[in-house]
């Protein structure tokens, strides 16, 4: 696949198109007990690559004693073209977004500050 490094204007111009391995596998299978397969792919994909920057996400609860600093809370968000799904550790994200709800929902007021961040880019070395 495409996708690992790239530069401004060095992006590939052929589109292509990758399926898992489980799909594959029961086309394989499929294939084997019947008529071949016949699938139709759709692919109307655009990517601009003028924008070389990652950019993270951050929330936080603010603490009730600015000089107590504060507590972080973070984890990696950001596709990869060899990832199984949409985003690569969408469960740390997940945990993370979800503390963040529950202690702001709970209506805590912590000494220290709680900051919240999803890291973007961190295999391309974070350049956000």
């Amino acid at each position: 696949g495409e996708g690992y490094l790239f530069g401004v204007g060095e992006t590939a111009s052929l589109p292509a198109v990758q399926i898992a391995q489980e799909d594959y596998l029961r086309l394989a299978r499929l294939a084997k007990i019947g008529p071949a397969p016949t699938l139709e792919i759709v692919s109307d994909v655009r990517f601009d690559d003028s924008d070389v920057n990652a950019y993270n996400v951050i929330a936080e609860i603010p603490g009730s004693d600015p000089k107590a600093g504060y507590v972080m809370a973070g984890a990696h968000l950001d596709s990869w073209v060899a990832g199984d799904g949409a985003a690569d550790n969408a469960a740390g994200s997940a945990e993370i977004m979800e503390a963040a709800r529950i202690l702001s929902a709970s209506g805590v007021r912590p000494k220290r500050t709680i900051r919240f961040v999803l890291w973007a880019a961190e295999e391309e070395g974070l350049p956000g």
